[in-house]
């Protein structure tokens, strides 16, 4: 066995035929630790042990599920009755997950169009890059966005994190010439941790852009748990469970006037992160008015459909 991996063992009480072993269904949890790992699964000589690799260090309170059903012995007799197996990770999982260099994939789609017209002028497929990197300061992180295969970082936000919130305090943008990095006269809340149904919040500051100083305006609120259905995984449905919906409203302006709002909803798995997320976007500037879509999942391996 590869010395970074984790393994679950099945053990049966006689040797079983996998010839059309398929799990009928599985949560988004276990399939993502289960691509993680890269291994596909193992019977041993006598078909009585199936070992499932993992990776060795899970996320902590990481609930994995996965239902079994399919298999039978080699005189013909099939398991019919869907068996369930579950096991959650010791420890409590981090509500927003942060580690340094930990990246992801998410894929979907974007469209845009003018304003007053639902009506798409443009839409195509879309992919995205994100890495986490933890900054020098205290509790500071970086939560970057990068074109195709991280070769060009495109964007990165300044968050604070602590106990009882992560906060947006600066933001890095690229000039042209290199990246700047921009600081807020006072952070926004973007979550507060842990979540709980029903709790909101505004916060308010501004920021000097070099033209000019852009009052800032974020509102959220936790909206609740749910189960995410993703689709099939090899003919196995996989379901995201018990994610955290968390919606955020953004106003930009200067002086009176209202330059661009914002609508992000993001559905987040503890231990793992963000796994669905739709933004709009509302330029309201007379000079480049339109509005901009974006929906993305995150991708659990090119199997996903």
């Amino acid at each position: 066995m590869p010395q970074d991996q984790g393994t679950i063992i099945i053990e049966f009480d006689e040797a079983v035929d996998l010839s059309n072993f398929n799990p009928p269904s599985m949560n988004g949890q276990f399939a993502w630790a289960f691509n993680e790992a890269g291994l596909e699964p193992e019977l041993s000589p006598d078909g009585t042990e199936l070992t499932v690799y993992l990776p060795a260090v899970l996320p902590a309170g990481l609930s994995l599920e996965v239902v079994l059903a399919g298999y039978g012995d080699f005189y013909g007799n099939f398991q019919s009755e869907e068996t369930v197996w579950s096991a959650t990770v010791a420890g409590t999982a981090a509500p927003f997950y942060l580690e340094d260099g930990y990246r992801w994939t998410a894929s979907g789609t974007e469209e845009e169009g003018e304003l007053g017209n639902p009506t798409p002028t443009d839409s195509w497929d879309s992919y995205r890059f994100y890495e986490i990197r933890e900054r020098s300061g205290a509790n500071q992180w970086e939560y970057a966005e990068y074109d195709w295969q991280f070769s060009q970082q495109d964007y990165y936000d300044i968050l604070s994190v602590t106990s009882s919130a992560v906060s947006l305090v600066g933001f890095g943008e690229d000039e042209g010439s290199g990246f700047e990095e921009y600081f807020l006269s006072s952070p926004l809340l973007f979550f507060e941790l842990p979540f709980e149904a029903g709790n909101s919040w505004i916060t308010t500051g501004s920021v000097v852009l070099p033209e000019g100083t852009l009052n800032v305006s974020m509102e959220g609120e936790v909206i609740g748990q749910q189960d995410l259905e993703v689709g099939q995984m090899g003919g196995t449905m996989v379901t995201w469970t018990d994610a955290w919906k968390v919606e955020r409203d953004v106003t930009i302006s200067t002086g009176g006037d209202v330059l661009e709002t914002d609508n992000t909803q993001f559905w987040i798995v503890p231990g793992i992160g963000v796994v669905r997320e739709i933004y709009y976007e509302e330029d309201l500037d007379p000079e480049d008015s339109g509005w901009h879509r974006f929906e993305a999942w995150r991708d659990l391996g090119d199997s996903i459909r």
